[in-house]
């Protein structure tokens, strides 16, 4: 998996989520190192989410993980605490923050699931 293609995955699921349900303005980074290896932020603010590929220098937290970490969070089966209390991810600055990204991916895999049986229920017509 290249870099782009790690972003864009986070960017997609993002969007899964809709709205970031967040009043105020937090900002998370994430130092990805190894396969796909470089920065990039989620923007929580004002109810909206933004993932764009760079480095954010005013943010609150950072996250340091290897790309199957994001991969894993990005499609709801690594909860951020979990792995940072399990030693998968490293963090750095307000640690207070990572409860939002994890309530964050825990409302998108939700959507998710609910969007897969309205999407099966559809599909199964009766005779």
């Amino acid at each position: 998996m290249t870099y782009e293609e790690l972003v864009a995955l986070v960017r997609k699921n993002a969007g899964l989520a809709g709205n970031s349900g967040i009043s105020g303005h937090i900002a998370i980074q994430v130092n990805v190192e190894g396969e796909a290896e470089g920065a990039f932020y989620l923007e929580f603010s004002n109810g909206k989410i933004t993932v764009m590929p760079y480095e954010y220098y005013d943010r609150d937290l950072v996250i340091f993980c290897h790309y199957e970490e994001v991969v894993e969070m990005a499609r709801g089966k690594l909860d951020p605490i979990y792995a940072y209390e399990s030693g998968r991810i490293w963090v750095e600055g307000n640690v207070s923050r990572l409860p939002v990204l994890s309530e964050f991916i825990r409302r998108g895999l939700s959507q998710y699931e609910a969007k897969q049986k309205k999407a099966k229920k559809g599909s199964t017509k009766e005779s």
